[in-house]
């Protein structure tokens, strides 16, 4: 064991000690008639005793290929020996017990797939790590970040309660409190990588809901290890730094997502353009494309956050490029770096389409559209078609309001058919919502354009049966467009049947739309012009 000041996790399953210097039984000792001894032997009057049989035990059941039971049951005994053991007097054997039982319990776990053990493991880190100070660094960090390893485990299984990768990540952070860049370093840079790590995919599972203390001290840590690698370069290997530099991005657009902080997507695009230009230097091609992806990701946001139709212009051509060069260099385009390039593409040529509002820019990125839905239908992506299916429908339906063009909205309408049935099929019901509502508002403008009632009908009766489709205090935005798509198609069906009286029905349900939006602080601009338009129209029919 390293009983120094430092402190070091001991062995999995420390010896008995010099405690124990004779056999407990005569003749041959086996797991039987240790559990005898058990029997007569008190864990309060004599705990060390009885720490010593649970040892034996344990070292007898591992001993010759061990079964799985043979390893559960082993960790079983260390827990009872570490309850019995006082920290105070015998830390390292407090250590080594917590960490033995804790190891054995995590492998079988992973190989039966049992959560409860999982659980039990992470208990008996953590039950060590009550009894650590910073004081005692190996120790502090190895067991945190063991506690760190596991929760995350836990977090990936089918049915995981929520909190479990926060949880993964309070571990992580807290590792770091003992050690620094001029303190064990090679410890606070294994620290930083699993804090780095755990909060990149923490951060993708909830983007806009991520708890913002934990976030930031997440933030704080990986900005830290950025500014000690400026100072002094190569504290951290090529790859490694790429990767800090990524999970730090991840963080600044995660908190752009729940604070609309433009500030925070610039400091994500600054840092991704000196690790872009820092990578060419090093001839690291493949990572400095991975890092012109994510500043494609951020340009698009920014272009978006600021109206900037220069950065927008400037994701979509960098995002081109890279498929260019994927292509060239036979990137498989079925590949799932592929597959995310391409879905962000088209989420900044929607964006940009959005910012240029005319006829030209529409069709172009419509076009770049239709051709990152043939490859991602090639590479047969169906986790994200049926998204872009939806997204380009929108873009046409925003085309078709400029200049009329009925095509483009049939072709919408056949989209947003397709996206609906895959999220049927896939039992995604909110998206399968957002879906069905898209479709009546596509469908409502192929009736306006053809001034057909029957369709115009066909489309508000689809419309009301969506009224309680949807929640208002969840899912705000689209209860107010669905109380908004509404109003217009009485307001169509209204002028087309020549029925004035369901202007009254359409002013009520822009009225509820109108006081959603803004609560929420949507865009109001086209509400309050066709608010006004229907009070117009009602006060003309009753003259």
């Amino acid at each position: 064991m390293e009983p120094s000041g430092q402190g070091g996790v001991a062995p999995a399953i420390p010896p008995a000690g010099p405690r124990v210097s004779a056999p407990l039984v005569p003749g041959a000792v086996t797991v039987e008639s240790l559990e005898r001894q058990l029997l007569i032997v008190s864990p309060h009057a004599e705990p060390e005793r009885w720490a010593d049989l649970h040892i034996r035990i344990a070292q007898l059941l591992l001993a010759i290929q061990p079964s799985l039971e043979d390893q559960r049951e082993a960790s079983r005994h260390l827990i009872a020996a570490r309850k019995v053991v006082s920290p105070t007097a015998d830390l390292d054997r407090y250590l080594a017990l917590a960490n033995g039982a804790a190891e054995g319990l995590a492998s079988v776990a992973r190989i039966t797939s049992n959560p409860g053990l999982l659980a039990e493991a992470a208990e008996e880190y953590r039950a060590a790590i009550a009894v650590l100070t910073p004081q005692r660094p190996k120790d502090w960090v190895r067991f945190h970040l063991s506690l760190a390893w596991t929760e995350a485990e836990r977090s990936e299984l089918p049915d995981a309660p929520e909190g479990r990768r926060a949880a993964a990540l309070t571990a992580a952070v807290a590792s770091t409190q003992a050690v620094g860049p001029d303190v064990l370093p090679e410890l606070w840079k294994n620290s930083v990588v699993v804090v780095g790590s755990i909060a990149g995919q923490w951060v993708r599972k909830h983007p806009s809901g991520a708890d913002p203390k934990l976030a930031d001290e997440s933030l704080a840590i990986l900005r830290r290890a950025l500014a000690v690698e400026a100072e002094r370069p190569d504290t951290f290997d090529v790859t490694t730094r790429a990767s800090i530099a990524l999970h730090t991005v991840d963080l600044l657009d995660s908190r752009f997502d729940a604070t609309q902080d433009v500030g925070s997507l610039a400091e994500a695009r600054d840092l991704l353009l000196a690790s872009i230009a820092d990578l060419k230097r090093k001839q690291q091609d493949d990572l400095a494309e991975m890092h012109t992806a994510a500043l494609a990701l951020v340009l698009g946001k920014l272009g978006g956050a600021h109206g900037s139709a220069a950065d927008l212009e400037a994701s979509v051509r960098l995002l081109q490029d890279l498929l260019a060069k994927a292509d060239q260099s036979g990137v498989p385009a079925t590949g799932s770096w592929t597959g995310s390039v391409i879905v962000t593409l088209a989420d900044s040529s929607l964006r940009a389409a959005d910012r240029f509002n005319d006829v030209e820019h529409y069709d172009r990125y419509a076009g770049t559209i239709r051709m990152a839905l043939a490859r991602l239908t090639a590479a047969n992506r169906s986790d994200v078609i049926p998204n872009l299916q939806a997204r380009l429908a929108s873009l046409l339906v925003a085309r078709h309001e400029i200049e009329a063009a009925p095509a483009l909205l049939q072709e919408a309408v056949g989209l947003l058919q397709g996206a609906l049935r895959a999220n049927q099929a896939a039992g995604l019901d909110a998206s399968a919502r957002q879906n069905r509502l898209d479709l009546t508002i596509a469908r409502h403008w192929l009736a306006r354009h053809h001034r057909d009632r029957r369709l115009a009908r066909a489309v508000l009766a689809d419309q009301r049966a969506l009224t309680k489709g949807f929640n208002r205090a969840t899912e705000t935005s689209d209860w107010a467009l669905q109380r908004h798509a509404v109003a217009m198609t009485l307001k169509l069906v209204a002028e087309l049947d020549g029925k004035p009286g369901l202007l009254d029905e359409a002013i009520k349900r822009i009225e509820e739309a109108r006081a959603a939006m803004e609560e929420t602080g949507m865009d109001m601009a086209q509400v309050e012009a066709d608010r006004l338009d229907l009070y117009r129209l009602r006060k003309a029919a009753k003259r």
